[in-house]
């Protein structure tokens, strides 16, 4: 079965590339789309993603939605049944 990773992200420049790598190295194959839903973090939080995770889909958001918000947006966007809903700082 295929799944869906949903990530809120704010401020997480120091956490989010653990998490991104660990999501990629240990959900292959079941792995179909990593959703990071940007919350206008004023950190390089969104060109982290942009230039070391360029096969995350990045949902980037005129203002923090907060966790619930962000991860009703990467939801909304999802593409599969089997739905993963991780905070930014965690590694798999």
């Amino acid at each position: 079965m295929q799944a869906t990773v949903v990530i809120p992200v704010w401020n997480g420049e120091t956490v989010l590339e653990d998490c991104l790598t660990a999501v990629f190295h240990h959900s292959q194959p079941h792995l179909q789309e990593l959703i990071c839903v940007e919350n206008h973090s004023h950190d390089g939080s969104r060109q982290l993603i942009v230039d070391k995770f360029p096969q995350v889909t990045l949902l980037p958001q005129p203002t923090n939605l907060g966790f619930a918000g962000g991860v009703n947006a990467g939801l909304r966007a999802a593409n599969t049944e089997l739905l993963v809903l991780l905070n930014q700082d965690c590694v798999v």
